[in-house]
């Protein structure tokens, strides 16, 4: 039996000069022929690796796809061959480690420019942070002092530009740094500030938000409360310095945040009324009392003997001259010489325990602590003894009959 064979009735280049060639052969099935088709034959040189034959039913048909195999070729094929080597290989290893995790290498390119084109993809983080302190002339020098210290920690650790730097790794970065919620938001705060005064600069583009991805832990831990014991809190005392006592010594038996004492003035400590009047800002409302909330925390016997020397002595200003990092350095080094081991946001959850069991009065203790009496409920009722309580405070069994909520005066 003689063997059949497909070769060409006719056989054009095109599109013109182009090195692809459509031919008409004879569709064969079975020894049989039916028909012919439009076979278009690509060169190697186009695609950039084998050379690439396909067949369609019509003249029409063959043509389009050959205009586009030109059309596409001269990018891709004679374009990957136009790359230098090194170019050619950077393309093969990121395809390698896109096409895993089911990436586009085109997308993977867009997101990348979006973030890496602009002007700050130059400029490292340091620079930015100096230009943004001195753009706030104008602010306190404590506030620009604050600004500069926990920047630098930042430049430090990511030096390279900000469009390089992903919410993740900075999350990661400020819980490393072992630091209370407060200091957490405080490092969040100063971070985010950078970040959109780049934006505003134009050194990164308008739809950057990494920075507004990092997490911190809760103010008032979500997790478990945890209180020292009055034996703890005579040590931690007695082992801190002059500077820091009062701030301790008011955060354990006032049971204010320790970023609220940063900003505590001696004049706020009434001590002929026993008690200390904090007023802070009330962010984005307004009151009668001009947007202010105001606090008023009553001073026990055992708080106003550690207070009166300084009062005694004409203290007056801040009652906190540092920073943050600061006042955690004080925490520390009280809890190392007392040898007992510091816990976080325990002076303040000490306070809301030990006064919670005194009173049993939820709402009494919430306008004390600037917290909702639900907060209050849910992590200080009962969570300590009657006797502890007393322990804590300095007072008796007998100093409680007829009192109101309100620590006595031995």
């Amino acid at each position: 039996m003689s063997k059949t064979t497909t070769s060409a009735t006719s056989r054009t280049e095109y599109p013109s000069k182009s090195g692809i060639y459509i031919m008409e052969v004879p569709n064969i099935s079975g020894g049989r022929k039916w028909g012919t088709s439009f076979r278009v034959t690509v060169p190697a040189r186009l695609t950039g690796k084998d050379r690439l034959r396909r067949n369609h039913p019509t003249l029409e048909a063959a043509r389009s796809w050959a205009a586009d195999q030109l059309r596409t070729g001269r990018k891709l094929g004679a374009g990957f061959h136009g790359l230098t080597e090194d170019e050619q290989r950077k393309c093969m290893e990121a395809l390698e480690i896109l096409r895993p995790k089911g990436l586009d290498i085109v997308a993977a390119a867009r997101f990348a420019s979006e973030r890496l084109a602009s002007e700050v993809s130059t400029v490292p983080s340091e620079q930015v942070i100096k230009e943004l302190i001195e753009s706030r002339a104008k602010k306190s020098d404590r506030y620009r002092e604050d600004l500069r210290l926990r920047l630098k920690r930042f430049s430090d650790q990511f030096p390279s530009p900000l469009a390089h730097r992903t919410g993740k790794e900075m999350t990661a970065w400020i819980k490393g740094l072992d630091v209370a919620p407060q200091t957490q938001l405080n490092f969040k705060r100063v971070v985010v500030t950078v970040f959109e005064f780049a934006k505003e600069q134009e050194y990164l583009p308008a739809g950057f938000d990494e920075h507004s991805k990092i997490v911190v832990d809760d103010l008032d831990g979500e997790g478990e409360i945890l209180i020292f014991t009055p034996d703890e809190v005579a040590k931690l005392l007695d082992a801190a310095a002059p500077a820091f006592k009062p701030c301790l010594a008011i955060q354990c038996f006032a049971g204010m945040r320790s970023s609220e004492l940063e900003r505590l003035t001696w004049d706020a400590i009434d001590m002929s009324e026993r008690k200390i009047v904090f007023t802070k800002a009330r962010k984005g409302k307004r009151t009668k009392r001009g947007g202010r909330v105001r606090r008023t925390i009553p001073i026990g016997d055992r708080l106003a003997a550690i207070l009166a020397p300084y009062v005694d002595a004409g203290a007056a200003g801040v009652l906190w001259g540092g920073n943050d990092d600061a006042y955690s350095d004080e925490q520390t080094s009280a809890a190392d010489a007392a040898e007992v081991p510091w816990k976080k946001n325990a002076p303040r959850h000490s306070y809301g325990s030990y006064r919670m069991e005194i009173t049993k009065n939820e709402n009494l203790v919430a306008l004390e602590m600037g917290n909702t009496p639900d907060m209050v409920i849910e992590h200080y009722r009962e969570v300590v003894s009657k006797k502890a309580a007393l322990a804590w405070f300095g007072i008796t069994e007998a100093n409680l009959d007829g009192l109101a909520g309100t620590l006595p005066r031995t």
